[in-house]
């Protein structure tokens, strides 16, 4: 990843030196500094508003699961052990269905 604290220390450090590099001015590179500075905050944006759209997608699917289990997922053959299905039920709300390494 660019150093973008480097260049803005470099940047300040040269600013009254003349630049001999006639292929970018300390304009276009301190344009360039604040256009990926930009970009990252638009990526950090990006990688918030998934985490939240996941969370609410696991949300909704957990809800589902729960949903299913107490209403009779083991079917009505099975009513002695429609317990079994709320006891699933609880767990999955408590998230003991969730791998001890996932947060």
């Amino acid at each position: 990843m660019v150093d973008l604290d480097d260049i803005r220390r470099t940047l300040i450090a040269c600013r009254d030196v003349p630049w001999s590099c006639a292929c970018i001015t300390p304009q276009e590179l301190e344009a360039l500094v604040a256009e990926v500075e930009r970009l990252r905050a638009v990526v950090a944006d990006c990688e918030q508003s998934y985490r939240f759209a996941a969370s609410k997608a696991e949300a909704k699917e957990r809800s589902a699961v729960v949903a299913w289990l107490r209403g009779g997922a083991l079917g009505t053959d099975f009513t002695q052990h429609e317990s079994y299905g709320h006891a699933f039920a609880d767990g999955i709300e408590r998230g003991e269905h969730r791998r001890e390494e996932e947060p």
